[in-house]
């Protein structure tokens, strides 16, 4: 009887424990891999929330730029126009 139980503790002792104490220490690098990767991905969100942000503002400043082009034109075609017409004037009053 005290032979069986040495081989229960012999057992428990070099069999059990170790494969407990592996499973705890696998399921603790997996949790603390989860936890790396979750802050990993809440991180990577957090930088493709700030860039979607950064090109809305881009894409309103380019618009703001574009609107302001097209005025630009403009006035650069009635500049040229005045100046046709200063260019005539001066002409005419040199006749």
């Amino acid at each position: 009887m005290v032979k069986i139980q040495n081989d229960i503790l012999n057992w428990l002792i070099f069999t059990v424990g170790p494969f407990l104490i592996g499973v705890a220490t696998l399921y603790y690098k997996v949790d603390n891999t989860k936890r790396d990767q979750e802050k990993r991905l809440t991180s990577l969100e957090k930088d493709v929330e700030d860039n979607s942000r950064d090109i809305k503002d881009h894409k309103d400043e380019f618009k703001l730029i574009r609107s302001e082009l097209k005025i630009l034109t403009k006035v650069e075609s009635q500049n040229d126009m005045i100046y046709d017409i200063v260019k005539e004037l001066k002409e005419e009053i040199r006749r």
